[in-house]
């Protein structure tokens, strides 16, 4: 078959011509509608039901709408996960979906749910809107010196939501920070005793009052006409001339028992920036699946169209200070420079080494084309596209099989100068040339690409992260095999044709003299085996020393060139003192000369979408771009070490700093603000409590690890509650729901219905003026009026007084959870969580309770789990290949050997270079073993031709070590160079490929000489049956050395 399409390629030269004009054409395109992410979304489809209901505490809130719904959703089939947190006035359920589910038919799943949960009436759960975790794309202040913050809010929310929202690709924007606009009814409750009407009645009759109503179609002998009833308020004054009721002649208004003033809502988040405490921003997300790329030019464009339009007042305009284009930009940057410096190196390794410039072009041409085949499997089968998998893919390895086919033609044409062929001859000479070759290339490609299979098999985080990356590689290596089969052969004769110099493919002096030392020293190997293999020995001690004492990690921490701080207060913290803090803290962060900008943002905001109180504020740390770094070094981990002194002396502060989207990611993954978590779970909110303090006190205690606190915590702060004696409402002739309108409307406020001005909707909220409940005691002495006329007050029916009440409660899998979150710095996070498990085997969980620990480290043994399953399984499949093609299975052990043996260079060099292992590293294991597959079949495969030929196997090994000595040499070169500019790389987005780079270089460095020599070596003595002879020989030279150490101790203890 492979011979076949050999011959194919010679005699269908203009097929494949047009074959690879088609292919450039179909790969541009391609590459111009493909989404390539800067940082990819690596969590499954989720749905967030966000549920509001003023006014509830948390305990109500848990029970009246996160328990019905949290029953409801457990009936939905494929849910990984659910998390709730129910706080004040807020239910908010999160489910998180197996690998696969469509996103739309787990929103219709849920949809389905909700609308069968038991819910209190006129409570309405909504789903958040469909973006991405990773999706923020864009964040902004609206700016105008002579507006208030309240009239900033009205635009952005009616005029800049609108705008942003009919991009396609947007899925929605939240507004945050401002006062957003409102009505209030003032309505004075004595006023209302006086004239004994009932609160609920003025409530109701301003709800049915702002109405308007339709009266179909009246017909005119010409004309229909359409008949309105208009009801609706048009300003307060409409508000203030309804009557509520008539005493005698007399009509008593709302103005008469109230007043209507501009008001605005109860804030549940308040923004700062810099020196300002109170700003409007707005946050555009991306919808999933999107392309971000795509989207975030559109949306850069429409704030450039605002700015320059009319749309805005006059004096607004938007300041934009997170644009998620810049880091992929810049990350792009980093990624395309080190593939370009890689390409120009493969370039000048293979000139140096054909001394050929046609050939040189022929072999380059097939990185390009590679990629364009690549580009374009992934359009067709909508595989995902991410700057990580394209910075993974190794040039070198991308041109080896087309390298192997040109070389072995020009040194034929080079050992054959002198032999003239006809042009049929000598198309049927290349076919034989390249069909020599061509079989060790196939499998030896297959074995690369089937190396790269255990990444599929990863799932979750670390699934979505890399097999986008193995995608990418098994596309480009498929491409390259093709070409290399294909395109290679069929330029060959061209390349006879033109190619002057093709005869003069001679070895230069500095290649001979390498080829002539390392036939002396194979030799020389040769009369001393165990020479050699006592070297391969101390290989494998230093390699296995690395190996144990290089730390472990999940991922390397992708550069955002941002950071964000999360600072917690006390849970009992009020808004303003809130502010203060959050004031101080800018202040702070703002001095550093490092930081361009910094915005607070203190609670959430009003759409629930992000559930916090005023006890939680996060800080955007917008950074200056490291070179410009006059301090630590332009190390980001001593900015934060920095930061972390300064703002620790701020007293009642816990603090946690990570970047923008890894923070957004981790929340998301683990449901707990931090890196690292412990998750209790149980019934008892105290034993809860107590449990995590004492873990954290555990995990403070161990090296390492730095802002330990309790997360996701449930703290009783004080409520003012009011417990209804029913015994006392019904003899006074009330009923409950009396004393409750009274809590509600009065003391809380409630909406009693919206106006319009223009398009802007306007709560109008109905509640008694402040004096009436401002305090304990001003609550107590609210009148209550009854049937006779008489007027009690509430402290008569009601024990008014401070209790103690959770103020948030969160729960996972359908039980109540507390996390205590950690971070690790200075070390790394295996060997940190070996010296917690150690304290924490000692530690008593109460009955009934369980603990578990997520974050980085639950994807890290998820993650190493999947591998150590799934690269067994590989080595199985290459060692079944390996056997098809070499058709002996001690040899199959030799190479498979030699593969493991290359491994320990990489490992050695990730430990001097203090970089820990990772999913990231283990993904440039299995790249470096399928790059020395190349070399370790060809030399094995070029033995078992020659042996047809020659008698003697040593003089085969000789002569195979001889004839790829070069291609051996020169395709390691390729592969290690090819990759070296993203190992050295310290640009943003080199992250990640800088442990993959490091592991296929350093095993490229030990892949060399074990091929070059241990594999010939173990080879011949396989054949020759002295093994036993190998091993005396290598145990002899341990002895002689250790003898040797031990002379030399003995004389210096002398």
């Amino acid at each position: 078959m492979l011979e076949s399409l050999i011959r194919f390629s010679l005699k269908q030269k203009l097929i494949i011509f047009l074959g690879v004009v088609g292919l450039i054409a179909v790969g541009i395109w391609s590459f111009t509608v493909l989404p390539i992410e800067a940082f990819p979304d690596v969590l499954n489809e989720s749905v967030q039901v966000i549920t509001q209901m003023p006014g509830q505490s948390a305990e109500d809130i848990e029970k009246k709408i996160t328990l019905p719904l949290e029953r409801e959703f457990t009936g939905i089939p494929k849910i990984r996960q659910s998390r709730s947190v129910s706080e004040f006035g807020l239910s908010v359920v999160y489910l998180s979906f197996e690998d696969g589910v469509d996103k739309y038919w787990a929103r219709s799943q849920v949809m389905e749910k909700v609308s069968t949960a038991s819910l209190p009436i006129g409570v309405t759960p909504d789903l958040a809107p469909m973006a991405a975790v990773t999706g923020e794309i864009l964040r902004y202040e609206l700016k105008g010196k002579q507006y208030t913050d309240k009239e900033l809010r009205t635009t952005q929310d009616w005029v800049l939501e609108k705008q942003f929202r009919s991009i396609p690709g947007v899925a929605d924007v939240t507004s945050y920070g401002g006062r957003v606009k409102a009505w209030d009814v003032l309505v004075d409750p004595l006023k209302l005793s006086n004239f004994g009407i009932p609160l609920r009645q003025v409530f109701d009759v301003i709800s049915n009052s702002n109405v308007n109503a339709g009266g179909n179609l009246i017909n005119y002998p010409n004309q229909s006409f359409v008949i309105r009833s208009l009801g609706q308020y048009q300003s307060k004054s409409d508000l203030e001339h309804v009557g509520i009721t008539n005493r005698g002649d007399a009509i008593l208004s709302v103005k008469e028992l109230a007043q209507v003033v501009d008001s605005n809502l109860p804030l549940r988040g308040v923004v700062g920036r810099d020196d300002k405490d109170n700003i409007v921003q707005g946050i555009v997300l991306l919808r999933k699946g999107e392309n971000p790329v795509v989207v975030g030019q559109a949306v850069t464009d429409k704030v450039k169209e605002l700015n320059n339009s009319n749309l805005l007042p006059e004096g607004m305009n938007l300041q934009v200070y997170y644009n998620r284009m810049n880091l992929v930009n810049v990350t792009t940057k980093t990624v395309w420079k080190n593939l370009f410096e890689g390409l120009v190196l493969v370039f000048v390794i293979l000139l140096i080494f054909l001394r050929n410039l046609r050939a040189t072009l022929l072999v380059a041409a097939v990185v390009p084309l590679s990629l364009l085949f690549a580009f374009s499997m992934i359009v067709f089968f909508h595989t995902p596209a991410n700057l990580i998998s394209l910075g993974a893919i190794d040039f070198g390895m991308v041109v080896d099989g087309a390298v192997l086919i040109v070389e072995m033609v020009l040194t034929y044409w080079h050992t054959h100068a002198h032999v003239k062929d006809g042009e049929g001859d000598s198309e049927s000479k290349l076919e034989e040339i390249v069909a020599k070759i061509v079989k060790p290339v196939f499998y030896s490609m297959i074995m690369i690409i089937i190396a790269y299979m255990p990444i599929f098999t990863l799932e979750q985080v670390e699934g979505k992260m890399f097999r986008p990356l193995a995608w990418t590689v098994c596309f480009t290596l498929a491409g390259a095999l093709l070409l290399s089969l294909l395109f290679i052969p069929a330029w060959l004769p061209w390349l006879q044709k033109h190619s002057m110099k093709a005869s003069q493919h001679e070895d230069p002096k500095w290649l001979v003299y390498l080829k002539t030392n390392y036939q002396r020293i194979l030799l020389h190997y040769d009369r001393s085996p165990g020479l050699l293999f006592k070297h391969v020995i101390l290989l494998v001690v230093v390699g296995f020393f690395a190996i144990k004492n290089t730390g472990t990690e999940f991922l390397p921490e992708l550069d955002e060139g941002a950071l964000w701080i999360r600072a917690s207060f006390p849970h009992s913290l009020a808004m303003e003192e809130g502010k203060k803090v959050a004031q101080k803290i800018r202040k702070i962060i703002k001095s550093q000369e490092e930081v361009v900008t910094v915005i607070s943002q203190l609670g959430g905001p009003e759409d629930g979408t992000d559930p916090n109180l005023f006890d939680n504020s996060e800080f955007f740390v917008d950074l200056k771009p490291r070179v410009e770094w006059k301090r630590f070094s332009h190390q980001r981990e001593k900015l934060i070490d920095h930061l972390r002194e300064e703002l620790e002396h701020i007293p009642g502060i816990e603090l946690s700093i990570s970047q923008p989207i890894a923070d957004n990611v981790e929340e998301a993954v683990s449901g707990v603000k931090g890196k690292n978590a412990a998750k209790i779970y149980g019934p008892d909110l105290e034993v809860l409590k107590k449990t995590a303090t004492e873990i954290g006190e555990l995990i403070r205690s161990v090296k390492g690890t730095v802002e330990v606190g309790i997360t996701s915590s449930t703290p009783l702060v004080p409520h003012l509650t009011v417990k209804v004696d029913r015994v006392k409402v019904a003899q006074s002739g009330l009923n409950l729901q009396d004393v409750n309108d009274l809590v509600e409307i009065a003391v809380g406020g409630k909406t009693v219905t919206q106006v319009y001005e223009g398009e802007t909707k306007i709560d109008v909220v109905l509640k008694a003026p402040e004096k009436y409940r401002s305090t304990m005691q001003n609550i107590k002495d609210l009148p209550l009026t009854l049937s006779s006329g008489k007027r009690i007050l509430l402290s008569q029916v009601a024990e008014v007084k401070m209790e103690d009440s959770p103020q948030a409660i969160f729960r996972e899998n359908g039980s109540r959870r507390i996390g205590v979150k950690f971070n690790v710095e200075e070390r790394d996070l295996g060997s940190v969580m070996k010296d917690i498990f150690a304290k924490f085997k000692d530690f008593k969980i109460p009955t009934g309770y369980q603990v578990t620990w997520g974050g980085e480290y639950e994807n890290q043994q998820r993650a190493m789990k999947r591998l150590s399953f799934a690269v067994p399984l590989t080595v199985l499949m290459l060692s079944v290949l390996l056997f098809v093609l070499l058709k002996d299975v001690s040899l199959v052990g030799v190479v498979l050997f030699n593969l493991i043996l290359s491994s320990t260079g990489g490992a050695i060099l990730l430990f001097l270079r203090g970089i820990p292992f990772s999913v990231s590293a283990g993904v440039g294991v299995l790249a470096l073993l399928g790059v020395v597959s190349l070399s370790s079949v060809t030399l094995t495969s070029e033995y078992v031709t020659q042996k047809k030929d020659i008698s003697d196997p040593w003089q085969n090994l000789l002569k195979a070590c001889d004839n790829l000595f070069r291609p051996i040499l020169m395709t390691a070169m390729l592969a290690a160079l090819a990759i070296l500019p993203a190992a050295i790389s310290t640009g943003m987005g080199s992250e990640t490929q800088r442990p993959l780079a490091t592991i296929v270089i350093g095993g490229l460095m030990t892949a060399i000489p074990s091929t070059l020599f241990v594999l010939p070596l173990l080879i011949k003595h396989l054949e020759h049956g002295t093994m036993r002879v190998l091993f005396l020989d290598t145990l002899k030279e341990i002895k002689n050395d250790l003898f040797f150490l031990r002379k030399i101790i003995f004389k210096k203890k002398k």
